[in-house]
């Protein structure tokens, strides 16, 4: 068996959609999901159940999840299907991976095949992602990866590459810095506005 804390706050089409997951995987005894959430737009009862069952966990501060991430075998980060999403999931990213992929287990991507999330995956070999609207599809995944070791292994190393590489805290820090000093000396080598209208005379 193996677990997978679901870490991200949730607004109301992600809520959705892990209710939906929620009550796929509830009876099953081979994937035990866990959900850490600041919120959720669940029914009341829907909350209870699931509180009950182990899956929904409500919120825990980060540097508390840490243990969480250790001891989970997977990750999973999900971006929305709902037609008025659409641009933003093909403009955001879900920054989840950030945190994941230091841990180089696998990150599954429960998006649309449009979404950040799912080409970033594809391009860079850096999760297992599922496009079908379908949490059934998304459960099928899982269960094949994890029987399956060279897929398994191959996702644990790609996300750790990610974690190496175009996702590395500190490079992406340096980069940002080096952005925002390049912007600010631009900035001070644009010319005075008043001598610019006087040129202009």
């Amino acid at each position: 068996m193996f677990s997978i804390p679901l870490v991200i706050l949730v607004p109301s089409a992600y809520g959705r959609m892990l209710l939906r997951l929620a009550n796929t995987v509830k009876e099953r005894s081979d994937i035990h999901l866990q959900i850490f959430a600041a919120g959720n737009d669940w029914p009341l009862e829907k909350v209870k159940e699931m509180t009950e069952a182990g899956i929904y966990k409500g919120f825990k501060p980060f540097e508390q999840l840490k243990s969480d991430f250790q001891q989970a075998d997977a990750f999973l980060t999900v971006m929305s299907f709902e037609k008025a999403e659409e641009p933003f999931m093909k403009t955001s990213f879900t920054t989840k991976w950030l945190d994941y992929v230091p841990y180089g287990k696998p990150v599954f991507v429960w998006a649309p095949d449009y979404s950040t999330a799912y080409q970033f995956a594809h391009q860079h070999r850096a999760g297992i992602a599922v496009s079908e609207d379908d949490p059934v599809a998304l459960v099928k995944a899982m269960i094949d990866a994890a029987s399956n070791l060279e897929t398994w292994q191959a996702a644990c190393g790609g996300a750790r590459k990610a974690a190496e590489t175009v996702l590395n805290a500190e490079k992406i820090h340096t980069l940002f810095v080096d952005r925002v000093n390049h912007v600010c000396r631009q900035s001070q080598d644009t010319p005075n506005i008043d001598d610019l209208k006087e040129l202009a005379r």
